[in-house]
């Protein structure tokens, strides 16, 4: 794209899209969401609930924001803008395609990047079809064997459970462990050991975060540890590997009810959707938690009550599905452990499919803010509870409230998609580098620090004035003049700390920013788009009086007690009864 742009110098003036996309983003998000509702109908469970199309999942998946490019084009060409010819350039095949198919003009000129051509482009997907399983079985069978390996006794010598038995489904990453054994849920911090304290038996149900992570170190991990994990494979069997095979077969017959979206035809954009995700190997994994379910209700385990972490995701629906089907009368509980985003549409439900949608008994919810944009967003109003915001706890700890003295860091947060990681950084860099202010840099968790490195280089950032934060975000908040991010559940910690957050937006690409439920407001939002806006939001973050610092913490007061429920055995509670 680089390239395209300094050719076309001089010769052609580049369209900034960045604050019109997210509009449109967001004024077409709620027919989107009843678009794929609709035409997802007529494809059995198996196909539905486990293929990535119709998952809306804006993070991984360009359908939406595609059609939100051609929405964009159309009303280009439609408006009077003066230009002779509109050149649109692409990497996606489908997407140019689509736009021939859609819009005609006779100054429309579309362009592929992509060194292969379509016939080849086509060809790539069928052949990762192809590889796809294979990758799932390899996996499939070395967590098999290191399951069998690191195995002192099988888990049906435990006996039968006399107590209530209680599943916690948590992810899991090699750095929630000590080196002790000792194992840390960053996702339902402290739940497990107040659920067991109040008699109950408690079972972790591991859910890897990363498909890197090593089974060699993560395995003794999981055996070890204090708590004691419910490992699938200590049940599943190599032929439950081919019975999710022959049913990911579906993810090829999709059928679609609709191909057109507001009079425009994207079935070329479905069709390769649909190429991208079948027999993905976190559609198999969906399929393949059935067939743990049926063994482990045949091996007479008993289940009262699970819990999970909801974010109405393709491996939540099959996994609520085989609830229902092998264990009827167990109490299925949701958790929203984190923040909601307005075009994270994965999110979110249509009100055509609230008897059908597979959704949890109860959704407990981390305040009464994201219980009313559930209701918002029209789920059942039965289902939803408010409960303890078990992720965001420590903001509600004296020293983390507002009102302690900032510090004078300016801090860059990566968020943990790599993509937008390195957007962010080599943008904020770029914009910060003829400064001389010191940079502090926490990486996620699940960061590439030679991907960092590399961009540090790559913008020639003086990497004297560089420095990596390896505290956890609690114990840096309050030491930054000014946090810089992108598409971050970090924003919301920010702003319940009093900290200023620069909210950097994406360009061409939909922006997952949870502070756009709020509204706007000039005196506490710091928003940018350009390196330009970065580099003058964050002078102006800086130069911030002691008034308008102290307007910023008493907004993070109001935010955090409206926002954020407190932990406590009343708010816990409700996981239970």
């Amino acid at each position: 794209m680089l390239a395209w742009r300094a050719q076309l110098d001089g010769t052609a003036t580049k369209v900034e899209t960045g604050k019109e996309l997210q509009l449109k983003a967001n004024e077409l998000r709620r027919q989107f969401i009843d678009f794929v509702a609709e035409t997802s109908s007529p494809n059995s469970r198996f196909a539905r609930w486990s293929s990535g199309v119709f998952e809306k999942n804006t993070a991984i998946s360009s359908l939406y924001l595609y059609v939100c490019y051609i929405e964009l084009l159309k009303d280009y060409i439609e408006k009077d803008s003066g230009a002779k010819s509109v050149i649109v350039i692409s990497e996606s095949w489908a997407l140019i395609n689509a736009i021939r198919d859609n819009l005609t003009s006779d100054g429309l000129e579309t362009i592929v990047i992509n060194s292969i051509k379509e016939t080849g482009y086509n060809l790539k997907n069928y052949v990762l079809i192809f590889l796809r399983p294979l990758v799932f079985i390899y996996r499939c069978m070395l967590q098999y064997v290191f399951a069998a390996v690191t195995r002192k006794d099988h888990p049906d010598s435990e006996g039968a459970l006399a107590r209530e038995t209680v599943i916690i489904r948590t992810w899991i990453a090699p750095n929630f462990f000590s080196k002790d054994g000792i194992f840390k849920d960053e996702y339902f911090n402290g739940l497990s050991k107040w659920i067991a304290a109040n008699g109950y038996n408690v079972k972790l149900l591991p859910i890897f975060v990363s498909t890197r992570i090593s089974l060699r170190k993560i395995m003794p991990c999981l055996r070890k540890a204090e708590n004691r994990f419910l490992l699938p494979w200590d049940y599943l069997k190599p032929a439950d590997i081919v019975k999710s095979l022959w049913n990911g077969f579906g993810h090829l017959t999709l059928k679609f009810n609709r191909t057109d979206f507001r009079g425009l035809d994207i079935s070329m954009l479905l069709g390769d959707e649909k190429l991208k995700f079948a027999f993905s190997s976190g559609g198999l994994q969906c399929i393949l938690q059935h067939y743990f379910f049926e063994r482990l209700s045949n091996a007479g385990f008993r289940i009262d009550r699970i819990i999970y972490t909801f974010e109405n995701m393709l491996p939540e629906k099959l996994f609520v599905f085989a609830l229902r089907a092998f264990y009827p009368d167990t109490a299925i509980i949701g958790f929203q452990h984190s923040v909601l985003y307005p075009l994270y549409l994965a999110l979110y439900i249509s009100e055509k499919e609230t008897d059908t949608a597979p959704l949890p008994d109860k959704i407990i919810c981390s305040g009464n803010f994201f219980r009313s944009i559930f209701l918002q967003e029209k789920y059942p109003e039965k289902i939803l509870e408010t409960g303890p915001a078990l992720r965001f706890s420590y903001l509600h700890n004296k020293k983390n409230k507002p009102g302690k003295p900032y510090g004078g860091k300016v801090m860059i947060v990566l968020p943990g998609y790599k993509n937008e990681a390195i957007y962010l950084l080599t943008k904020t860099l770029s914009a910060l580098k003829d400064d001389d202010m010191m940079i502090y840099i926490k990486p996620h968790p699940l960061s590439d620090f030679g991907d960092v490195n590399r961009i540090i280089e790559m913008v020639k950032f003086p990497k004297q004035r560089i420095a990596f934060e390896t505290q956890p975000l609690q114990e840096i908040m309050r030491q930054s003049a000014v946090m810089i991010t992108i598409s971050s559940s970090v924003i919301f910690d920010a702003i319940a700390s009093g900290v200023p957050v620069l909210r950097v937006k994406k360009e061409i690409d939909i922006d997952l920013d949870p502070a756009d439920w709020l509204r706007y407001d000039p005196k506490r939002d710091f928003i940018a788009f350009s390196t330009e806006d970065i580099r003058s939001e964050v002078k102006r973050a800086l130069m911030l009086s002691d008034n308008e610092r102290a307007f910023i913490e008493d907004y993070g007061k109001q935010f955090l007690e409206k926002t954020f429920s407190p932990v406590s055995d009343e708010t816990l509670a409700v996981f239970i009864k």
